[in-house]
């Protein structure tokens, strides 16, 4: 491996471990902002070939026209804190550049050993951060929703580091398509494997207490399961049974009962509200609670705003959804390069899969970044991470072990 490239690796790797690993990040007392500038500007200067692309075309654009709103008004009205004019829009840089530049120096250099250092190292990482975590929550039970962290930080008896950023607790579902992937195709060891990082993920979510991470979950498990990579007409009887007992659960009065006991086990978190209300819808009432309420009312500002001025936006959002809230406060003019940047993101990573299972479990982690850009007002450096290099680089990896296994397999049929 040359040095530009054991370069490169480096700060790949302590970037991911510092956005990942929140026990380094505590630790460090850096400012991630800062870190990703630097981590950034280090890439650009390894290889700035590496950037002639469409898709930078795209990123620059939309940065661009993020400056020009700054430049009209100010201020950018999205979920970024306190801060606003010019800092706000290195801020946008730091969560996209990085990230952005690990992936298109991946592509470029198309080292699969590259490619497989970086998967399993994330993996390591993310597990081994659990490890640190389960402890804590077998003893503080909502301390990842800050319930038990404030209030013993407020008498002065803790102070919890190490903990994830309520942007890193939404970035976890991102790594489910994966371990998903891998659970379904890997034999022997390397399945169990799958089988105990899928739990310890579904754990650390179920105890993040976030709802749409929940959601997401369940339904790629229940994708998963469903789906049938030998053949269409498998997948479709799958679906088939599945709806008939999605059907019969409901017609028997089992979803109440299963809703009332998740309830009781998600008592006193903000999941507990929204289980009542759709409780409440699944037995006939309208959707009316204070959880979906507010949600609702959040984007129908950023809505109000994009209808008062399409083009420009009427520079006013909700601040809980990505994508909603930049046609608010921007209008097409922001939203369009925005989204043009996460397609064409996403079909330069699809082509790159060779398997129709592969190109399956990359469309489930799109969709779970879709539900979670839709519902949340920050997708920040953890869920650019995840998006453009995580997720893609975890799938390839298990499709190549995929390939390799397959053909290994074959040869041992043809050899008896």
């Amino acid at each position: 491996m040359s040095l530009r490239k054991k370069l490169f690796l480096a700060t790949a790797l302590a970037y991911i471990a510092f956005l990942i690993f929140p026990l380094f990040t505590s630790f460090s007392g850096l400012s991630i902002p800062i870190v990703s500038i630097i981590v950034a500007s280090i890439l650009i200067v390894l290889y700035p070939q590496a950037l002639r692309s469409k898709t930078t075309l795209w990123l620059i654009l939309y940065l661009f026209a993020f400056f020009i709103l700054l430049t009209l008004r100010g201020h950018v009205e999205l979920n970024m804190g306190s801060i606003s004019g010019i800092q706000q829009l290195f801020v946008e840089i730091g969560f996209i550049l990085p990230s952005y530049m690990i992936m298109s120096i991946l592509l470029y250099l198309k080292d699969e050993r590259l490619n497989k250092i970086i998967a399993l190292s994330s993996l390591a990482m993310f597990l081994i951060s659990f490890i640190y975590l389960i402890p804590l929550l077998s003893e503080y039970r909502t301390l990842l929703r800050g319930q038990d962290n404030n209030k013993l930080i407020g008498n002065g008896k803790l102070s919890i580091q190490g903990l994830p950023t309520y942007s890193l607790m939404h970035a976890y579902i991102y790594i489910i398509p994966p371990i998903l992937y891998a659970f379904k195709v890997f034999k022997g060891k390397l399945k169990w494997m799958s089988l105990i990082a899928l739990l310890l993920f579904l754990y650390i979510i179920y105890s993040t207490y976030t709802t749409t991470t929940l959601i997401a979950a369940i339904l790629c498990i229940i994708a998963s399961l469903i789906y049938r990579n030998k053949g269409k007409s498998n997948t479709v009887v799958s679906l088939l049974l599945a709806s008939f007992a999605f059907f019969f659960l409901y017609q028997t009065g089992a979803f109440n009962t299963i809703l009332s006991d998740m309830n009781e086990i998600y008592e006193g978190t903000a999941v507990e509200g929204k289980i009542s209300d759709f409780q409440n819808y699944m037995e006939g009432e309208e959707l009316g609670g204070a959880s979906i309420a507010g949600r609702d009312n959040a984007h129908q500002i950023s809505w109000d705003n994009f209808f008062e001025d399409p083009l420009l936006g009427g520079g006013n959002a909700g601040d809980h959804s990505v994508l909603v809230d930049r046609l608010g406060t921007g209008g097409l003019f922001l939203f369009i390069p925005f989204i043009f940047l996460l397609i064409t993101i996403a079909k330069i990573q699809f082509r790159g899969y060779k398997s129709p299972t592969t190109k399956f479990y990359y469309i489930m982690g799109l969709a779970c970044v879709i539900i979670v850009m839709y519902s949340k007002g920050l997708f920040a450096t953890e869920g650019w991470l995840c998006y453009c290099v995580l997720l893609p680089q975890m799938l390839l990896w298990v499709e190549k072990n995929d390939i390799t296994l397959s053909k290994k397999i074959r040869t041992k049929k043809k050899i008896r």
